[in-house]
Order: structure tokens, then C-alpha cells, then sequence
């Protein structure tokens, strides 16, 4: 019989060597860009959903401001009514003297202001109204005053 040997070698080229010498032994790992990209879709997402709560709820309270605006319309004209009573408007010396105006209950001719009141009143109210109006009780003093007080209160009454 025969002897055979069994002869085991280990090759090993240069080639192989250098690229071992290339390549660590473990595979290094780069920056985990994958999270940070997660965490950014996150906050996205988040942030939208917010917009879009916000915005909704900011259209939802404007719409129901219009919808109690037009449901109560009398409420309104009572309580302007009520402002507009106790508007005062002063004489100013940029009016001219034959300047015309009228702005609500007051006629304005010149550097006299005159407030028409559809109210009844007792003299001593009236006083007391005027007072409040920071002006006085109406003196008619010239014939062409009184015809252009008479022409403003066609629908009003007064005592002379």
C-alpha cells in the first residue's frame, strides 16, 4: 500500500493582503442620517397637524362671530341708538360761516351748532340735557335765525 501524505498550504497573494489592510476588520458605521431624517418627518407632521388646527379653529370662531353678528342686527341699531343720543359734536373754527352741515340730531351753521331733540321734556330737563351737552338752551335772537331754525324742526315741536 501506498502512503499518502495530505499536504495542507495556505495561500495568500500580495493582492489579497493590501486589501485586507484596506478593509477593517469591522464594517464602521456612518452618521445615523436616518433618524435625524424620522425626527424631521416628525416634527413636520406635527407641525401641519397644528396649522391646520389652528386655522381651523380660528375660521370656526370667525364664522360664528358673522353667524351671532347677523342673527342680532336689532340689538345693534338699539344700543348705536343709544350712542348716537349721547354723541356730542363741538362747533370747530374751521367752519366756515356759511359752511351747512348736518350730522345726526346736531345742524351745524357757521359757529353756531344747534341739537334737535325728538324727546318731550320739562324746561328744567331740557337745561339739564343741555348741560349735559356741555352747551345751553337755544335764544333766538334775529328774525333770520328763527327762520332757519324753523326750517331744521319741520317734524320736531318747540315752545318760542
Amino acid at each position: 500500500m501506498s502512503e499518502e501524505r495530505v499536504i495542507y498550504t495556505e495561500l495568500k497573494s500580495a493582492h489579497s493582503r493590501q486589501q485586507d489592510k484596506r478593509r477593517p476588520m469591522f464594517k464602521r458605521r456612518g452618521f445615523p442620517w436616518h433618524i435625524v431624517a424620522l425626527t424631521l418627518g416628525f416634527l413636520c407632521l406635527f407641525l401641519l397637524l397644528a396649522i391646520t388646527g389652528l386655522g381651523y379653529m380660528f375660521f370656526h370662531r370667525c364664522s360664528g362671530e358673522i353667524r351671532q353678528d347677523m342673527k342680532a342686527p336689532e340689538d345693534k341699531n338699539a344700543s348705536l341708538a343709544e350712542v348716537e343720543d349721547h354723541l356730542i359734536l363741538l362747533p370747530t373754527t374751521a367752519w366756515n360761516e356759511e359752511d351747512d352741515t348736518f350730522q345726526g340730531k346736531w345742524y351745524c351753521r357757521g359757529k353756531s351748532c344747534y341739537h334737535f331733540s325728538k324727546e318731550e321734556k320739562t324746561w328744567e330737563r331740557s337745561m339739564v340735557s343741555c348741560q349735559d351737552l356741555q352747551s345751553s338752551l337755544l335764544k333766538i335772537e334775529t328774525k333770520e335765525e328763527q327762520v332757519l331754525i324753523q326750517s331744521k324742526i319741520k317734524y320736531n315741536h318747540w315752545i318760542g
